[in-house]
């Protein structure tokens, strides 16, 4: 599981690399509820949501590659453009634009 507070650091600390390589526009933090027995007891990292500057294909693997190299684990990479239309494909989609804090 991403903890919150590294993944924040790694995007602060790579912000500007992002932007330039990868076209990033902004780039967040999704949270997702947890759930026990049908009742939300809080909320966890559920992926990194993301807007770019123009229309991207190969960045978007870049992005993601970059990501789970400085934190060693998966990382799921969200185009926001796409959320909205993901969510009304997939009702077990469990977050929108709402649980997203942009850094």
């Amino acid at each position: 599981m991403l903890n919150e507070y590294r993944l924040k650091d790694v995007i602060e600390q790579e912000r500007s690399y992002l932007q330039r390589e990868f076209q990033v526009d902004r780039i967040g933090v999704i949270r997702v509820p947890v759930k026990v027995r049908g009742k939300v007891v809080g909320q966890e990292v559920g992926g990194v949501a993301v807007t770019f500057k123009r229309p991207v294909g190969l960045e978007y693997f870049g992005l993601k590659a970059h990501l789970e190299d400085i934190l060693g684990e998966t990382v799921d990479v969200i185009v926001v453009d796409h959320l909205e239309a993901d969510m009304a494909v997939k009702a077990d989609v469990n977050y929108s634009l709402s649980e997203v804090e942009f850094l």
